[in-house]
């Protein structure tokens, strides 16, 4: 009797360590389904609520002050935080974590996105009149709209490269599907311009021009066919009197020059009567424009320097009142009264 005894309980005792290898070696069963995710506890915050809402005011604060970067103030915050956390006896990976985390909600509140993966890439800031891959210049009487590679053997290198860099984007990157645009206009067969014959490879299906001139030429044929109005070949301009190819069929000057020449007149003979008094030294003119409020260039920057004095003794009192009010360096000190110790 005894040794049945024993035998159950080393079977009951082996069953438990058995199960205990498994758990460990394969993962925990909940639910009737097998969970092999570790599931990683996660550590706790150094601040509660309220704390981090008083701490999250000042980052704002201090965030907002940028001058080249939206980011520029983001790793001394960091920085000062960590430290203060790390005076107050916290570990220094607690600290980091926690000072990440409060960075975090700071730029969140101010709505500051960084960079996509895209705006990373150096075809974002490469004028699209060079080809993306080899940077030579792209023909422009074969380039179509959006094209950024020269031919279609410098779009497969560029695919193949981007392909090596990171795969999770060559997919969404604009510059990639205009490669995979420009190789399957490179395989299809060549068909003849309906507008000047000449002898192209379809970007689309449906194309039926060899450019952008030609599909404006067929544009305008079918609209003439329709009986659409057209502007005239040559007008002469109101102003200078010159003849000029107008862009609108509205059009009345030959350039921005001549219309802003027109508009000042127009807008001085309607002053012409108006008397005004001089905001600087009170003498009554004639306005040449609608805000004119000086007499003279003399007044304008009189007026300008006189301002400009006001303005610094203003400063120079709030800064004699509250000696710290121009202090922009972001130093443990701004934390120490904000960090629970």
């Amino acid at each position: 009797m005894g040794k049945r005894r024993l035998s159950i309980s080393m079977t009951i005792l082996g069953a438990g360590i058995d199960t205990q290898w498994k758990a460990y070696r394969h993962g925990i069963v909940r639910g009737g389904r097998k969970s092999l995710i570790k599931r990683k506890a996660v550590p706790p915050r150094l601040t509660d609520m309220k704390q981090r809402k008083a701490i999250v005011e000042y980052l704002v604060t201090a965030l907002s002050g940028w001058r080249l970067s939206k980011f520029e103030y983001e790793a001394p915050c960091r920085t000062a935080l960590r430290q203060a956390f790390c005076m107050q006896g916290h570990g220094w990976e607690a600290s980091d974590r926690e000072a990440t985390l409060l960075v975090e909600e700071g730029l969140k509140r101010l709505g500051y996105a960084r960079p996509s993966w895209e705006e990373g890439q150096r075809f974002f800031t490469q004028s699209p009149d060079r080809c993306g891959w080899c940077h030579g210049p792209i023909d422009p009487d074969e380039r179509t709209v959006a094209q950024r590679f020269c031919c279609a053997d410098c779009a497969r290198m560029a695919l193949a490269a981007c392909d090596r860099r990171n795969r999770a984007h060559d997919g969404t990157s604009n510059i990639m599907q205009n490669a995979y645009k420009l190789i399957w206009r490179d395989m299809q067969e060549p068909r003849a311009c309906i507008v000047c014959d000449k002898v192209f490879k379809p970007g689309h299906k449906d194309a039926t021009c060899c450019s952008s001139a030609c599909a404006a030429q067929r544009s305008i044929q079918l609209r003439k066919a329709a009986g659409f109005k057209f502007r005239p070949a040559l007008m002469n301009c109101e102003e200078c009197g010159t003849s000029f190819k107008p862009g609108k069929l509205q059009s009345r000057f030959c350039s921005a020059s001549c219309a802003g020449t027109a508009s000042n007149r127009k807008l001085v003979e309607s002053l012409a009567h108006e008397r005004r008094t001089c905001r600087h030294c009170g003498t009554t003119f004639t306005p040449v424009k609608t805000n004119s409020c000086f007499c003279s260039e003399r007044c304008i920057k009189a007026d300008y320097e006189v301002r400009k004095w006001e303005q610094e003794q203003v400063e120079k009192t709030e800064y004699l009142s509250d000696p710290k009010a121009n202090e922009r360096s972001i130093t443990i000190s701004g934390f120490d009264s904000l960090v629970p110790s």
